[in-house]
């Protein structure tokens, strides 16, 4: 995914930088638990949609624009990559946060990256448990059901 901010392409990539990135790590963790059913998603996800924004566009940008590996070293920090992203959102005024979250997301998916971090082969199998244990107390009665 390419984005032109200010002027000069940027690459988001969620490869081997990205990875490294705890911040990164945490908030994907935490999208998979409200997703899964852990948290009430909507409200997890509407309260923590700029936090998650900025932590996947800084992680896209890690490997192509980081310190580290081949990156160019224009992303040295969390606040350089906010600066960016705020510069993003002033040049394209139609872009919500909404859409950027799901174009970053979908990057991720196109990279492989909830695999590359060991969550997915997992992510199928919280689901129907998740289900299994809601089902159990519904068909359950309690006080022994006398007539």
């Amino acid at each position: 995914m390419q984005l032109t901010i200010a002027g000069k392409k940027y690459t988001i990539v969620y490869s081997v930088a990205a990875t490294m990135c705890d911040d990164l790590l945490e908030t994907i963790v935490d999208m998979v638990k409200a997703a899964s059913g852990e948290e009430n998603s909507s409200f997890a996800f509407a309260g923590k949609l700029p936090k998650m924004t900025k932590i996947l566009f800084y992680g896209g940008l890690l490997q192509m624009h980081g310190s580290r590996g081949n990156g160019d070293s224009s992303v040295r920090s969390r606040e350089d990559a906010e600066e960016l992203l705020f510069q993003y959102f002033t040049e394209n005024p139609k872009v919500t946060l909404a859409s950027l979250f799901n174009d970053l997301y979908k990057q991720m998916g196109d990279d492989n990256f909830l695999s590359r971090i060991g969550l997915g082969a997992e992510e199928e199998n919280p689901k129907p448990q998740k289900k299994a244990e809601k089902v159990v107390p519904i068909q359950t009665t309690e006080g022994g059901g006398e007539n």
